[in-house]
């Protein structure tokens, strides 16, 4: 739904990336994972490996999910372009900014309209 403006925004923002120390406020959201309702929020180094980010900072926010595989996390996009990261990258090389969104798939192929649905969980599937 779209927000019409009754006036004018004519005030600096609460949490201006100056406030930051030059690090980096980062949202990461697994898209059709239905354990978790939102994006995860980091704060991070702009030159923050790739690999760092993803065992140190993801990981253990993904591992709450207990059939959760973080091999198979695939379909990486910052801001809605497709990324290929490497163990050698960084953030910034990565094109991840200022509050830059990080959509992911760990249950499949990504769909355009996100509601891909998870397989069984393993209780289920032996059920």
């Amino acid at each position: 739904m779209s927000v019409k403006a009754v006036g004018v925004y004519d005030f600096p923002p609460a949490d201006p990336p100056e406030n930051y120390n030059g690090d980096l406020i980062v949202y990461a959201y697994d898209e059709g994972n239905l354990f978790f309702a939102s994006v995860f929020t980091f704060r991070a180094p702009p030159k923050t490996p790739w690999s760092t980010f993803r065992a140190e900072m993801l990981g253990p926010c993904l591992g709450a999910d207990p059939d959760m595989d973080l091999t198979a996390l695939a379909n990486w996009r910052v801001d809605g372009k497709p990324i290929s990261p490497g163990e050698g990258d960084t953030l910034a090389s990565l094109g991840v900014g200022w509050k830059s969104l990080i959509r992911f798939n760990s249950s499949g192929p990504a769909t355009p309209d996100t509601s891909a649905r998870r397989p069984k969980r393993k209780a289920e599937a032996d059920s």
